[in-house]
């Protein structure tokens, strides 16, 4: 299906380059001469996906404390102060696979920026002061997504569809994970996963000429050492294996609901067609369940989708807020919707249509230099490759409404489905006598 001229010829201008060479930390930058700002984030393979059970959490905090101190900022206020002053910001955050720290400011200042990210990921001071009060920050943190059913729902039907998966353990751990956050144990893991064999630079923005020189100057004597693997061990849980799970909470009147699936991603294809067919699902005003669900049958006012993938398994969720009475028609519509698009019978338009929004999605965040640097990292650090959007832009022109009907057909199924109810309602237990219980907490 073919993409808007606009949209294509944009793709070729302001290339991706990537600077990779034996002993180095690799580079993927693009930069754009007169942009307004210059990004610099430094994405670390840290997360979930490599802890051992001992380490579990340790990723995550580490994205909280590193940037409480260094040797040469001693406080939070002296590190953020270094990069606000020059009128920047400094921020990080993490997944289940990959922890990042980013420094956005004025041209000019890549320098700085590079100067700041090497102190704050390999010379932090990690004062035991510190270390407690991000403890109970973290706490929290952790409340704070418990209270949110939307971000809760969203997290909690991941986890259930990753088990028994290491990567299904939820980023933050609980409070014996906490525990052990000491000191001598968070500079063990830092000595273990925090080395130029798993750090890539990604950079972009208003980016002078010899970037590649700072960059090598910058992270040259950074610590070596061996990638990070998968951790390789298997989890167990009650909940394996239900296909419905319900969490009790204090709303009995509404239901805060998650459908998810995981599959296999074989090919490169087959992840641009799910991501398609994500943005033509629940992307938009214009989706196919936003349609439905909401502006025809006001079934709810929450309705979303995301596509998550990690390695060779992908994940595709979605999320909505319903009346508690609305609930088996809201699922018979969800199915139906998953009917017509495995048999082929939703509107040509329609497809082409989530296809050229999905790849103006992407060429949007070309816009933002942080954005750019993000999709830039996390792609690399990935893929092993860069991110070369004129590429990708021929690879969303390539999927076929038949190629999206089959992956529906095969993966998108009733049996393959796990679903996460949130709410209070005594109805659930009755509709779903075999459903398990998320613990609560």
């Amino acid at each position: 299906m073919p993409l808007p001229e606009g949209l294509k010829s944009f793709a070729g201008a302001w290339p991706v380059h990537s600077v990779q060479a034996p002993g180095m930390v690799p580079l993927v930058f693009r930069a754009t001469p007169g942009h307004p700002s210059t990004t610099l984030l430094f994405c670390m393979r840290a997360g979930v996906r490599y802890e051992s059970p001992q380490h579990w959490g340790a990723s995550h905090f580490l994205e909280h404390i590193l940037m409480r101190g260094t040797d040469h900022y001693p406080t939070l206020f002296d590190v953020t102060r270094r990069i606000e002053s020059l009128g920047g910001r400094i921020s990080a955050y993490s997944t289940r696979d990959l922890t990042a720290f980013w420094v956005k400011l004025p041209p000019g200042q890549e320098q700085v920026a590079l100067e700041v990210l090497t102190q704050v990921l390999f010379h932090p001071t990690l004062a035991p002061e510190f270390i407690q009060a991000e403890r109970a920050i973290i706490r929290q943190e952790r409340l704070r997504e418990r209270h949110n059913p939307s971000a809760f729902v969203s997290q909690a039907i991941e986890s259930l569809l990753l088990q028994p998966s290491p990567l299904s353990r939820h980023p933050i751990g609980e409070d014996d994970e906490l525990a052990r956050m000491t000191p001598e144990f968070i500079r063990s893991f830092l000595d273990q996963y925090y080395h130029r064999s798993n750090l890539v630079v990604a950079a972009a923005g208003a980016l002078s000429e010899d970037l590649p020189t700072l960059v090598q100057e910058a992270t040259g004597a950074l610590p070596d050492g061996p990638p990070a693997s998968d951790a390789d061990f298997a989890l167990e849980s009650p909940l394996q294996g239900k296909s419905v799970v319900l969490h009790p909470s204090a709303q009995r009147e509404q239901v805060f609901l998650g459908l998810g699936w995981s599959f296999p991603v074989s090919n490169r294809r087959e992840l641009v067609t799910w991501r398609v067919v994500n943005t033509l699902l629940g992307v938009g005003y214009t989706s196919l369940l936003n349609q439905c669900l909401r502006e025809n049958e006001s079934l709810t006012y929450v309705c979303s989708t995301a596509l998550n993938t990690y390695a060779e398994t992908g994940l595709f969720k979605m999320h909505m807020a319903l009346a508690e009475r609305d609930l088996e028609r809201v699922l018979e519509r969800v199915q139906g919707i998953l009917d017509d698009l495995a048999g082929d019978r939703v509107p040509a338009d329609l497809f082409e249509e989530a296809a050229v929004r999905h790849a103006a999605g992407i060429v949007l965040r070309w816009e933002d230099s942080l954005e750019v640097a993000r999709l830039l990292g996390q792609t690399f650090s990935r893929e092993g490759e860069p991110f070369r959007l004129d590429r990708y832009l021929e690879e969303v022109e390539a999927v076929t409404r038949e190629d999206a009907a089959g992956l529906v057909q095969r993966f998108l199924t009733p049996s393959r489905r796990r679903a996460l109810l949130h709410s209070g309602s005594p109805r659930l237990e009755k509709l779903f006598p075999d459903a398990g219980v998320y613990p609560a907490g």
